[in-house]
């Protein structure tokens, strides 16, 4: 896609006179990794027992709503795909997620989850698909129902596929350190860095557009 079509596909998507939105990644960045003793590597909880929330996590959204965003939550979760876990087990995890987040007062404006991995084992969600960041269809479709700005919109993620997921819709992009998803950063070059998802806030107040 050329620069021009690039343009008019953002042109057409996001309004140039709508609010921003904040697209925030789940796993790393609102709630803590995993260790997973069966491989080793820190992943996405799959069981509601498992599920730790980072501190600050509710100052920081409360944070974001006064700065007049819409918050949205995109999260690739192949753990089914990957025969790791069932959707039973997922749709719990993220039933729980968004029941905390409403009981402290900091709902979300939209909920988008990708269960598909092109590596995957499980049948109907073992492809390659437009939804799994990097790819930016969840993004282009809250674009569309909320009517935000790509130029005031920012996407917050802890690895590599969350800033080209960014870059790629035209959103300006932080990545959240959390050491557990290190090897996942890959040699993206985002926007801005922070320790933590309050410290983003405070970037996203300074460049408010």
């Amino acid at each position: 896609m050329g620069i021009n079509e690039k343009k008019a596909r953002f042109k057409m998507i996001g309004s140039n006179n709508g609010r921003g939105g904040i697209f925030l990644d789940r796993d790393g960045v609102i709630n803590r990794n995993i260790l997973n003793p069966q491989t080793g590597e820190f992943e996405s909880p799959a069981a509601v027992g498992n599920l730790s929330f980072f501190p600050g996590v509710a100052e920081a959204l409360r944070g974001m709503r006064s700065l007049g965003f819409f918050l949205i939550l995109i999260s690739n979760q192949p753990s089914h795909a990957k025969g790791k876990a069932t959707m039973a087990e997922l749709d719990a995890v993220g039933d729980a997620v968004k029941r905390t987040l409403d009981d402290w007062g900091v709902p979300l404006d939209g909920y988008y989850y990708c269960y598909h991995h092109p590596k995957g084992i499980t049948p109907g969600f073992s492809k390659h698909c437009e939804c799994r960041k990097p790819g930016t269809l969840f993004v282009d479709e809250a674009c569309r129902r909320f009517e935000l700005s790509i130029g005031r919109s920012w996407i917050i993620g802890d690895r590599e596929t969350d800033i080209l997921c960014g870059k790629a819709a035209g959103l300006k992009t932080i990545l959240i350190l959390d050491p557990t998803s290190a090897d996942r950063r890959g040699d993206t070059d985002p926007d801005y860095s922070a320790p933590t998802l309050l410290d983003a806030v405070d970037i996203i107040r300074r460049n408010i557009v």
